[in-house]
């Protein structure tokens, strides 16, 4: 591994501000990949997206982590079949970001079936591999109605990420704590409280609003604040072109509602999607 890869996935590991941080300076592709990787973390998305356009075209190894990563940052904003043709173009190595992806696009437009039969074909090379496998797992048992077998998935996941880093740590403690919002509530709520103060420290907004979405009724002012924040953060960074059916989202509309005035009553759903 050189020393620009071994950088740059150091960096990756990390929260956003702290990886930047680690990166100042570089300009090379693997730099560029994980500046990309970062940014969209922070909800940075056309910034993102600009960036990994550019690496994308590289090919090989960077080429499809920049594609798959892409169409991560769209599957996020719910455009789940404009990403499928950046997803299909990382399966062309041996990278296992593409197929993931690929099973995460199939599972945004619900179909459950075919996302399980892409997920398949993966060959973890690497524990972020497992823990991305593991995510897409639990979206595809939550979709089937099987909540007990995404709650499983999901704390495969949460236990392959202690080992990784923090972002992939807070956002199988979402996964987890989606689970079991309706069979085992007071758990679901004691995993996602502290989950989402290390988000909103770490900037991670676009975890930060699914988070709120999972507490509902739950929610405090501050929670309910902080999601506030992070669409407000999010909303004027999209790519152009893109978002405009994440912006329709009500429980988006009600958030940058209250940006300018409180709102009640707001009836609120969350995906989180494998990142």
């Amino acid at each position: 591994m050189t020393d620009d890869r071994r950088q740059a996935w150091a960096a990756v590991r990390r929260l956003p501000g702290e990886g930047l941080a680690l990166l100042d300076g570089a300009d090379d592709p693997w730099a560029r990949w994980a500046r990309g990787v970062l940014l969209q973390a922070r909800g940075d998305f056309g910034q993102s997206l600009r960036l990994l356009r550019v690496t994308a075209a590289s090919g090989g190894e960077i080429g499809a982590l920049s594609s798959a990563r892409i169409a991560s940052g769209l599957r996020q904003l719910d455009a789940h079949r404009t990403a499928m043709p950046w997803d299909a173009r990382a399966t062309r190595t041996a990278v296992a970001d593409g197929w993931i992806g690929l099973a995460a696009d199939r599972v945004g437009v619900a179909d459950a079936s075919g996302a399980a039969r892409v997920l398949t074909t993966v060959r973890p090379r690497d524990v972020r591999d497992d823990i991305r496998r593991s995510w897409v797992s639990c979206e595809i048992a939550l979709l089937q109605g099987h909540g007990r077998a995404a709650t499983r998935h999901a704390e495969r996941a949460l236990r392959l990420s202690l080992g990784w880093g923090p972002r992939h740590e807070i956002k199988s403690r979402l996964f987890l704590a989606a689970t079991l919002r309706v069979r085992e509530p007071e758990r679901s709520v004691r995993l996602i409280r502290p989950a989402l103060t290390e988000a909103v420290r770490g900037g991670l907004w676009p975890l930060v609003w699914p988070m709120v979405a999972v507490l509902g009724d739950r929610a405090e002012p501050g929670q309910e604040a902080a999601a506030v924040r992070a669409v407000a953060y999010i909303a004027p960074r999209l790519p152009t072109g893109v978002g405009a059916t994440w912006l329709a989202r009500p429980d988006i509309t009600a958030w940058r509602a209250a940006a300018s005035g409180p709102t009640t009553g707001t009836d609120r759903t969350s995906r989180t999607s494998a990142s």
